[in-house]
């Protein structure tokens, strides 16, 4: 019986092989090669590659030149070469918003060393030098102390200058992701304190820029030139540094786009939230809903969004040393995965019933890592889809690689259709005995090409229950249009094991 064509799809004169990819439907060795990374962010002024232009990416050094050593873009570059040395990765740039603001973060010295000691603390993700401060030294002095070593750091995504007590961080890129940076300072000399943005003086200050009395971030970007300009190219990862519920849609809309059949270059992408509060980062999560988008979840992280989802990105395609990539094996179980993800402090740490209700929310939260200390570690890897299509609640499509096993079945059929099916015509059902050209294929002979891609990846661990389903893969002509043949594929996914329940009965 003859099939309609698949929902979406937009019939033409152009020979082509279309595949749908439907995730979460339920009841109701990668022969596709390496893995395409691109990452979108902003440069700064000193970038020498325009905006919304893609390229190739060869070292950290390089991205630097290209968006500025200080940019959002060289800082998620240095993230992934961290992670993936090797990996492939392509950037396009994202220009700031409108006259945007750039935050600040205001430090103000206050006494006179009564003893030595030193100022140490973390800015905008670097972890500075110590600061030695003598006895006897001014709050003048030190200010000006604590700029000079700031000074000797050109890739922070943030400049100092100092006058008298006051000591000025302004980040490097405007707009409102600059409010992300973070600021942590201890100084340990007596005598001496310090205020943050009009905080109360004291020892040990930590905020955000941009906070209290300091200038706060504003205007944001805008992503839908850049998503525009990778448009047409396959990107299977794609890593943006906003955290905005207006961005995050763009995204979701360009994964809809590439990823449907007419297009079939399907992706993933990848976000990252620092998110104070647990509540806002959960909705914002269930508000995307979405399979093929991943937000990473590490609350008032030293770290930034943008440097978040490209350590996530870039340990998931190639693997943290002890847990297989992606590139590896596309359904790599990654609980636990490694990032080099600095621990925020402890207070601002995801408590336990705070990491279940993030996972139920579509989150993928982060955690102390205990094997790798001082680091965050991927609790269990997650899409922001938890629903089914009815809207109940569903966690058919929560791994990650129920999608990326799903587009490789997908890019296995069409790789092989493209090869065999090139020079052949189609006829009909044959009769059994019938004698048959070698330039044809029929439905049937189609069906069992199907069958035997799916058996061979269910012995790579990548699907199982093939067989059981074999009755239910169809491969009929199209309604309409006898040229065209029609399959529905129906695949199980391998499930991960995320548990293990045991009862010990302790008798005497």
């Amino acid at each position: 019986m003859p099939l309609p064509a698949p929902s979406g799809f937009t019939q033409s004169l152009v020979p082509v092989t279309a595949i749908a990819v439907r995730l979460g439907v339920g009841a109701v060795a990668s022969p596709t090669g390496t893995l395409k990374a691109v990452i979108l962010g902003n440069p700064t002024s000193a970038a020498t590659v325009a905006v919304n232009t893609p390229v190739r990416i060869p070292s950290a050094e390089d991205a630097a030149t290209y968006w500025g050593a200080r940019s959002e873009m060289a800082q998620m570059a240095r993230a992934w070469f961290k992670r993936a040395p090797r990996g492939l990765l392509y950037g396009v740039s994202v220009a700031e918003g409108s006259t945007p603001v750039a935050a600040t973060a205001v430090v103000v010295f206050d006494g006179t060393a009564t003893g030595s000691g030193v100022v140490r603390g973390r800015i905008a993700g670097q972890l500075i030098n110590e600061v030695a401060v003598a006895s006897g030294a001014t709050a003048a002095a030190v200010a000006a102390a604590v700029e000079a070593e700031i000074d000797r750091w050109l890739e922070m995504p943030a400049t100092a200058g100092s006058s008298t007590v006051t000591l000025t961080l302004t980040a490097a890129n405007a707009g409102t992701r600059s409010n992300n940076l973070r600021v942590v300072l201890e100084c340990t000399a007596p005598g001496i304190t310090m205020a943050l943005n009009g905080g109360t003086a004291a020892a040990v200050v930590k905020g955000n820029f941009g906070s209290g009395t300091a200038t706060a971030g504003s205007v944001a970007d805008n992503f839908t030139t850049a998503l525009a300009a990778i448009q047409n190219t396959r990107y299977h990862r794609i890593i943006a540094a906003c955290d905005d519920d207006t961005n995050r849609g763009r995204v979701k809309t360009h994964l809809n786009l590439v990823s449907g059949i007419n297009a079939g270059r399907r992706a993933m992408a990848v976000c990252a939230t620092v998110e104070p509060t647990v509540a806002t980062a959960q909705a914002d999560a269930t508000g995307q809903a979405e399979p093929r988008l991943t937000i990473v979840y590490g609350r008032k992280s030293p770290r930034t969004p943008g440097e978040i989802a490209t350590s996530y990105a870039a340990s998931r395609i190639y693997g943290d040393g002890i847990r297989q990539g992606e590139s590896q094996y596309k359904a790599a179980k990654q609980n636990g995965l490694q990032l080099d993800v600095e621990e925020p402090e402890n207070e601002d740490l995801l408590s336990d019933t705070d990491v279940a209700a993030c996972l139920a929310a579509g989150l993928t939260p982060l955690v102390p890592d205990p094997v790798n200390p001082g680091y965050m570690r991927v609790v269990r890897p997650a899409t922001t889809r938890t629903t089914n299509v009815a809207g109940s609640t569903s966690y058919r499509v929560l791994d990650p690689s129920k999608v990326a096993v799903a587009d490789e079945v997908a890019d296995r059929l069409e790789t092989f259709a493209a090869v065999a099916y090139a020079t052949k015509n189609l006829v009909p059902e044959p009769d059994p005995d019938a004698k048959v050209n070698g330039d044809v294929i029929w439905p049937s002979a189609v069906r069992e090409d199907i069958l035997s891609i799916l058996r061979t990846m269910e012995g790579e661990g990548l699907l199982v229950n093939v067989n059981a389903l074999a009755d239910q893969v169809q491969v009929e002509p199209m309604i309409g249009d006898d040229s065209f043949l029609v399959a529905t594929v129906p695949i199980d996914v391998i499930e991960h094991f995320h548990g293990f329940l045991v009862e010990v009965l302790q008798q005497g």
